[in-house]
């Protein structure tokens, strides 16, 4: 379906930095929240690695009994028996993509996060530093950004 018409989604991955700062919360809901309400965001992708993803879960937990249209999917970069299981309250469900299997285990959390990027309409991201690969991630968002294919909004810059 394309966009605008009925049964569309719109969706919202996230990428950051693994150390980013319990803080940085409430700013993570305010702007889930104003995704949700402004954008007409109703699907969300979250990766399972490092403090950023987590708050997003947890965000997204909490969130979803305000707006229970909402659903959130965890991505798993490796087969599920090899990831730890427990969902996040209000996941629908972890999806692990069958072309990861394909993929050396090295580069599958770089093709996880493209591949997100690339399902998205929105992203919201914590990157302020020219390394890892939340860096990498958001460069490669910023080229989709360029093309129209994408609107990131960074809380690093607030």
């Amino acid at each position: 379906m394309r966009a605008g018409q009925k049964g569309h989604y719109k969706n919202c991955c996230f990428m950051g930095h693994r150390d980013a700062p319990d803080g940085l919360y409430p700013l993570l809901r305010k702007e889930v929240e104003r995704h949700i309400l402004q954008y007409g965001v109703n699907r969300f992708f979250v990766g399972t690695y490092g403090n950023f993803d987590r708050m997003a879960a947890s965000v997204l937990g909490e969130i979803k009994a305000r707006y229970p249209h909402i659903r959130f999917y965890q991505m798993l970069a490796y087969p599920p028996e090899q990831e730890w299981m427990e969902l996040p309250p209000g996941c629908e469900r972890a999806v692990y993509p069958k072309k990861l299997a394909r993929i050396p285990e090295k580069a599958a959390i770089p093709v996880l996060n493209r591949m997100v990027v690339d399902a998205s309409d929105y992203a919201i991201a914590y990157v302020y530093r020219v390394s890892n690969g939340a860096y990498q991630t958001w460069k490669y968002a910023r080229l989709r950004e360029q093309r129209g294919l994408l609107c990131i909004n960074n809380l690093a810059e607030f």
